[in-house]
């Protein structure tokens, strides 16, 4: 599960959504990186008795951001935590989302 075959960025995407702004972009795409982590936090801290509808709304809310954005990677393995949140598979979610947000953190800053 790492979602190679999505882009981590959809360039036209973010270009159409920021009008082609180099700075603003940048802003959207901290904003993701800062709100993925607000989301996840209460995930990495909990133990695994952590309850189910907790994790599918948090993978949800940010498939949606990443999509909006056009961060298409990070959208899919949120997917695929949304659609899987057993206890045994939540640290391999994690962390495939951890790689894929650095990986959108690095595509923005170059």
């Amino acid at each position: 599960m790492t979602g190679h075959d999505y882009p981590v960025l959809d360039l036209a995407r973010i270009a159409l959504i920021t009008h082609r702004d180099a700075a603003l972009a940048r802003e959207y795409l901290d904003a993701l990186a800062s709100e993925a982590a607000e989301l996840l936090a209460p995930l990495r801290s909990a133990d695994a008795g952590i309850d189910d509808e907790l994790i599918v709304s948090a993978a949800h809310t940010l498939k949606g951001i990443a999509c909006e954005v056009g961060a298409s990677r990070l959208a899919f393995l949120a997917a695929a935590f949304e659609a899987d949140p057993q206890p045994d598979h939540r640290t391999d979610h994690l962390a495939a989302i951890d790689a894929a947000l650095r990986d959108v953190q690095a595509a923005a800053a170059s």
